[in-house]
């Protein structure tokens, strides 16, 4: 015979009583709310750590493009190089002719700087920030883009290298020479068609024209290779053109936009012993700037002071300024203030006809330019006496610059 036991239902009468069902609710209230804090707080945590690592790729991305901007500056400046020597070797008989400007520039393409700095820089800042810590790099979680970020610094690292050790990039002369040449013509006026003749004749220079178009089409190829690492990048992280264009203006931008009413007056870019530059804004939207240039020299005491007028239209839009300069421009040379040394008579009376028949041919070039407007990224600190005027755009010429100025309030 079998026999049969019926379990009491212990759990059920357990649950009914109303001080445990208190309890199991409170447990139960207790540990979803601890899941859903640290739930959020995880999904909070992991939504800020995305963003932070779409700010940073965004940050490298912007240092390889940059990059290529560099390297396509350096293939028009070897491109403009070569086109000036060739100009004047094409002249050499004929070298008196030529502005001292295209002559000073093609010496400028011949001598390097500094023989202690190297000639070919790029900016590090925004690498050194990226590899200081594990923080700017951990919450980026896309292997294609960490290694295409690693082969670009290797990349970048290693052109740069070679370049300034290369014979093929090497300057036909150091500042070295530039030095010597200057000593052992202080007190003289110097003969810049004499110099680049002298220039021309060394197999050093011969053999850096014959390069230059060697050298410009490296620095193209290098800028498309950067290119590519930054589409890539910007690819596999999902990054539009206009994004990262929003990220830089918020980089950069360090005050807010300028009203009509504020630019309305005169401000003051440079003021120093040797320079002096102002803008004067109008309400009729033209502006005037005067320029002074404070011109020094051994062969005599005191300044030639030179002038340059310009006016234009100016307009603001939105974060940035338009400035379209006329044609036209005035430029008053005064000598008047200067003490001739003794015996440089003639050489300071040639010296300033130079001067004037260089303003002259650069008035007569300045009249026959087309009018361009330029814009500038503009901004205005909160107390409304400093504008600051960010060069790195570029105007309708194509023509790209570098670098921020700094307007103060004339008072």
């Amino acid at each position: 015979m079998n026999a049969k036991f019926r379990m009491p239902k212990l759990q059920l009468n357990f649950i009914k009583n109303p001080m445990v069902k208190e309890l199991l609710m409170t447990f139960i209230g207790t540990t979803l709310s601890i899941v859903l804090t640290f739930g959020t707080a995880h999904y909070v945590d992991q939504k800020e750590k995305k963003a932070l690592g779409r700010q940073t790729a965004m940050m490298v991305i912007h240092d390889m493009d940059n990059t290529v901007e560099l390297l396509k500056e350096y293939s028009k400046d070897e491109k403009k190089g070569l086109e000036l020597a060739r100009y004047v070797i094409d002249r050499y008989d004929t070298m008196d002719s030529i502005s001292q400007d295209t002559i000073w520039g093609v010496v400028r393409y011949f001598i390097e700087n500094s023989s202690e700095v190297s000639l070919y820089k790029f900016d590090e800042s925004s690498e050194k920030v990226f590899l200081s810590s594990q923080d700017s790099w951990k919450n980026i979680d896309n292997a294609i883009f960490m290694d295409a970020v690693q082969n670009f610094y290797t990349t970048r690292h290693d052109f740069f290298d070679n370049i300034n050790k290369s014979p093929y990039w090497r300057k036909p002369f150091d500042g070295e020479t530039r030095y010597r040449y200057l000593v052992e013509h202080f007190g003289q006026r110097e003969n810049l068609p004499e110099t680049l003749k002298q220039y021309l004749e060394n197999k050093e220079v011969m053999y850096y024209l014959d390069n230059a178009s060697f050298r410009q089409d490296t620095f193209s190829d290098m800028a498309e290779t950067i290119q590519s690492f930054s589409d890539l990048c910007k690819f596999t992280m999902g990054i539009t053109d206009e994004e990262l264009e929003e990220y830089v203006k918020n980089r950069e931008r360090t005050g807010r936009n300028i009203k009509d009413s504020e630019l309305i007056g005169k401000w003051i870019l440079q003021n120093t012993e040797s320079t002096y530059s102002s803008y004067e804004f109008l309400e009729d939207h033209t502006y005037k700037q005067t320029f002074i240039d404070h011109h020094s020299y051994q062969m005599y005491v005191g300044r030639i002071d030179i002038t340059y007028h310009f006016t234009g239209t100016w307009e603001l839009l939105e974060d940035s300024l338009g400035m379209k300069m006329d044609s036209v421009q005035n430029i008053e040379v005064d000598h008047s203030h200067i003490k001739i040394k003794s015996g440089k008579e003639k050489e300071v009376e040639d010296y300033i006809k130079d001067i004037k028949e260089n303003l002259k041919q650069y008035q007569v070039k300045m009249r026959k330019k087309e009018k361009v407007q330029n814009k500038y990224g503009a901004t205005i600190n909160p107390s409304g006496n400093k504008i600051e005027l960010a060069l790195g755009v570029e105007d309708e010429s194509g023509s790209k610059r570098q670098g921020v100025s700094y307007l103060q309030k004339s008072h």
